[in-house]
């Protein structure tokens, strides 16, 4: 049997090996889509690529089992493994040709956001820390909560979504706001009275998350 498939199989796997000899004729019959045989092992690196109609495309060097050369594949054919995307990005994730940092740094926070949505946690980066109860009622009570502002909201699945405010709305505690792994925007009613840390906090439940070298001053939070 073949060690790696030959240049232009890539998409397929064959069901045949011993069969076939030259020319190698490959019909529809001879192979089968490489996602429902292969399983991922891990990747290793990424880049972009400019696809149809002049997009940028991302693309992953990505080891198969059973298989001894890595290939090349675009994001959205890897979505049954996407467990193997988001530890490639918290793990050191390369990039080919160029680089981009702060993309890399956007999908390193996604990767680990999403790892921790799935066992029930919020992530929370280095440097930050959450603004506690007490230092809530001190500081943002009596104010409306600044533009620009970090925050965890519990939603009624029981997952933990990072936003940010875009605006106030009346009377005083619904805002405009976008989540960070959802970008599109929401208005949402942060009530005091739900303002909560605790993990295991009820549905609706928030907090505001802050950079530990940061300024609070009534109505203002710096470098959220």
């Amino acid at each position: 049997m073949p060690r790696y498939l030959p240049a232009g199989l890539t998409e397929y796997v064959l069901n045949k090996y011993t069969t076939k000899s030259p020319p190698y004729h490959v019909t529809t019959e001879d192979v089968t889509p490489r996602i429902e045989r292969l399983e991922v092992d891990r990747i290793t690196a990424h880049r972009f690529v400019r696809g149809r109609g002049g997009l940028l495309a991302i693309m992953y060097e990505t080891h198969w089992k059973d298989l001894h050369r890595p290939s090349w594949e675009r994001e959205a054919d890897l979505q049954r493994f996407r467990r193997h995307i988001l530890l490639y990005w918290v793990g050191t994730p390369q990039q080919h040709r160029a680089d981009n940092r702060a993309y890399r740094r956007l999908r390193i926070g996604a990767a680990h956001r999403e790892l921790s949505r799935q066992r029930g946690e919020r992530f929370l980066p280095a440097g930050y820390d959450y603004v506690s109860l007490a230092r809530y009622r001190r500081h943002f009570s009596a104010f409306p909560l600044p533009s620009g502002a970090h925050f965890w909201y519990k939603s009624q699945d029981g997952l933990w979504w990072l936003g940010k405010i875009a605006k106030l709305l009346p009377p005083g505690d619904r805002y405009i706001v976008r989540f960070l792994d959802d970008p599109g925007p929401v208005h949402l009613t942060l009530s005091p009275s739900q303002y909560s840390t605790a993990l295991d906090g009820v549905a609706a439940s928030w907090c505001l998350q802050l950079h530990k070298g940061s300024a609070i001053a009534p109505g203002i939070l710096r470098h959220a």
